[in-house]
């Protein structure tokens, strides 16, 4: 393990397996979280110990303004959503997802529908045929 040899480590996104209050937030079973690994060093920099902790990712993407409406999402290698984004409602609006069914993230691929979701339009065929998004 890197983290056992002085590396601090940090897991791919993944769905939390169950609700959980995190510093009195509620978070919702399915919402992104990391899990982290990171030595433990004596004044004399030998490692003490490793110590793992789940983070979750209820954290603003916000840290680049360079596309006209400056959002940020993580996807993974797959074209699944890694977070949650600000469009989760148009999702459900639109048959994409069932409303009150929870978090997008892990759940729907970033695919083109090639309508606009947000204008209340109908996406032409099933999801799981328009093509992923480039």
């Amino acid at each position: 393990m890197r983290a056992a040899g002085g590396a601090t480590v940090v897991s791919a996104p993944a769905p939390l397996p169950r609700a959980a209050e995190v510093a009195g937030d509620h978070l919702d079973a399915g919402a992104p979280f990391v899990t982290v690994a990171t030595p433990v060093l004596d004044d004399a920099g030998r490692q003490l110990g490793t110590v793992f902790f789940d983070a979750p990712m209820a954290v603003r993407l916000d840290v680049s303004r360079t596309w006209k409406t400056g959002d940020v999402y993580l996807v993974r290698r797959d074209g699944v959503f890694a977070s949650v984004p600000r469009f989760s409602v148009a999702f459900a609006r639109a048959g994409v997802v069932e409303p009150g069914s929870g978090s997008v993230a892990f759940r729907v691929p970033v695919r083109d529908p090639g309508v606009k979701l947000g204008a209340a339009q109908v996406a032409p065929g099933a999801p799981e045929r328009w093509p992923l998004t480039r």
